[in-house]
């Protein structure tokens, strides 16, 4: 049983997490009651205001869009420039995490990105900005495109997004556990968290 658990794990870990879901039979009132309301909407949105943007030909019309993608959408830029530094630690849980860090090109602030197969804390200027249950995404500042972990590299030009978790997770504090930078030991040598999912 434990080298079929390990072998599980491995596969999540190299699928990004899309093989741990698994979907029971529900009934509307419930899935009305449990689900979180406006994310397919939202995702629709980024990808139409992307689509938007590249048949203007205009790279830098993403930047320029950012009332409509706060107002609209509810996303906010916290940092645009080029990967630095990366390093790869292991937390006192045993997650393995990588760690990206930029200089924001506007600012001049330094940011930090910790992820493990998903974007997990973004700080800027030594503030935790945002943490998971947040949507931290990192999308290339060519071509808009969203970076797996995987795939980010010291010297992408990058831009971090992030969009506010939905309320939904306020009032269900056992899925926050599961999720909240805590749960993957990421506590450590992080100060000053303004995220309010920090548990």
């Amino acid at each position: 049983m434990a080298e079929l658990e390990d072998l599980v794990r491995s596969m999540v870990q190299t699928a990004g997490g899309w093989l741990m879901l698994a979907l029971a039979p529900t009934t509307v009132p419930v899935g009305a009651k449990e689900l979180i309301h406006g994310t397919v909407s939202g995702a629709a949105g980024i990808g139409a205001l992307i689509d938007w943007t590249h048949s203007r030909a205009s790279m830098n019309r993403f930047a320029q869009e950012a009332d409509t993608l706060r107002t609209d959408l509810g996303i906010t830029a916290l940092a645009t420039g080029r990967i630095r530094h990366h390093n790869r630690y292991v937390t006192g849980l045993g997650t393995e995490v990588e760690s990206y860090q930029l200089v924001d090109s506007d600012s001049g602030y330094a940011v930090r990105v910790e992820a493990t197969s998903e974007y997990l804390v973004a700080v800027v200027d030594g503030r935790v900005l945002a943490t998971a249950p947040d949507i931290i995404q990192v999308v290339d500042r060519k071509t808009l495109r969203p970076l797996a972990v995987q795939d980010l590299r010291v010297g992408h030009e990058v831009i971090v997004l992030t969009r506010v978790a939905e309320p939904w997770w306020a009032n269900h504090p056992t899925a926050l556990e599961r999720i909240s930078p805590c749960s993957y030991g990421l506590e450590d040598g992080i100060e000053n968290p303004e995220s309010g999912w920090w548990t």
